[in-house]
């Protein structure tokens, strides 16, 4: 049924993760917007590899570089150029830039700031003016357990995490009135081009840190972000998908 299909922004489309959760909301029938930064080639081969050619309105490309606000309003401009609604916005897009605190530089202090809290507000606010008129939508987050927890060498990016954990609560207690959820997800460390980024020593103690002594997998996060994007009652929620216990 027409009712049925869900429109689907993926922020951060070309990677890993991104692009296993086009495959997913494809392969079921879903549209789907994939957004991309620089690497448009990568984007619109996401698509290809999985079957759809870019531009039609059941799978296209959209840039954006999240940083800007203005870019972002372009984008859902564009968006809403095709689709009369957004069902689901997938906040995917995200950077690291590991460094002590007391060595961080100011950009490196901003840089991860902007993208990974910044930027996916600007991507949530315009996603909600457009989801307030429709009564309805979801917004998945994606966060990680070092916002909770922290991390040494990570304060730049712990320090946005956990603000999108705060900034994801405030939101689902604003917009509930309008039927819009807005969850988080923890999705631990995956095997993606941000998460290899990660030096090998730490990854080895990430996965110590699991009662079950390995990591997430890219289609286990992706299969349960798609199954909560089809939950109608659940909202303001925290999700850690693997075994490190909080």
């Amino acid at each position: 049924m027409e009712s049925s299909k869900l429109n689907v922004l993926i922020m951060g489309g070309s990677g890993g993760l991104g692009q296993e959760l086009a495959r997913l909301f494809l392969k079921n029938n879903h549209r789907v917007a994939l957004h991309f930064f620089q690497n448009k080639d990568r984007a619109e081969s996401v698509l290809r590899e999985l079957g759809f050619s870019s531009g039609s309105e059941e799978s296209f490309i959209c840039q954006a570089d999240i940083r800007n606000e203005k870019e972002v309003e372009k984008m859902f401009q564009d968006i809403r150029q095709k689709w009369a609604r957004l069902d689901v916005l997938i906040n995917n897009a995200g950077a690291i830039d590991d460094a002590p605190a007391a060595n961080m530089t100011e950009n490196q202090w901003n840089h991860i700031i902007q993208i990974n809290l910044t930027g996916l507000f600007f991507c949530m606010k315009f996603s909600a003016q457009w989801m307030k008129t429709n009564q309805k939508g979801h917004i998945i987050n994606l966060a990680s357990r070092s916002g909770l927890t922290g991390r040494a060498g990570q304060a730049n990016y712990a320090s946005a995490k956990a603000a999108v954990i705060g900034l994801t609560k405030s939101a689902a207690k604003e917009w509930g009135a309008d039927q819009i959820r807005v969850n988080v997800i923890l999705p631990g460390f995956l095997p993606t081009s941000m998460g290899l980024k990660i030096k090998g020593k730490y990854r080895k103690k990430i996965i110590l840190e699991n009662a079950l002594q390995k990591t997430s997998t890219i289609e286990e996060v992706s299969s349960f972000i798609y199954f909560l994007s089809n939950m109608e009652s659940v909202s303001g929620q925290v999700f850690n998908l693997d075994s490190r216990i909080l």
